[in-house]
């Protein structure tokens, strides 16, 4: 996985939406770590990922609803050539971090 250190790809989903680029800054095991730097794409996927935080931070809500919800987007990433689908997908509050794994 290191291979993908400080690799920027572009997020996108099954419409084809682009919610912007995405460099990796830490690799633990099989997951990445960074920053998203959205397009304006994102705003259209934007609240699933607010209403699952907030599922998990208060304990109020359906986590594993949410959590459906994410993957029903079919997020991916893609350097352009090859694209890379990615699971465990959760963008961490206002600041756009984000986790993921390659599959």
């Amino acid at each position: 996985m290191n291979e993908y250190l400080n690799k920027t790809f572009e997020i996108k989903d099954e419409e084809s939406r682009s919610w912007g680029t995405f460099t990796v800054r830490q690799v633990f095991g099989s997951n990445m770590n960074g920053r998203l730097h959205p397009s304006t794409d994102y705003d259209q996927v934007k609240q699933v990922f607010l209403d699952h935080e907030k599922a998990i931070e208060s304990g109020i809500g359906d986590s594993a609803k949410t959590t459906s919800a994410i993957l029903k987007l079919g997020a991916y990433l893609t350097d352009g050539i090859k694209n890379y689908p990615i699971s465990n997908i959760l963008f961490i509050s206002e600041k756009l971090l984000v986790t993921c794994k390659i599959d």
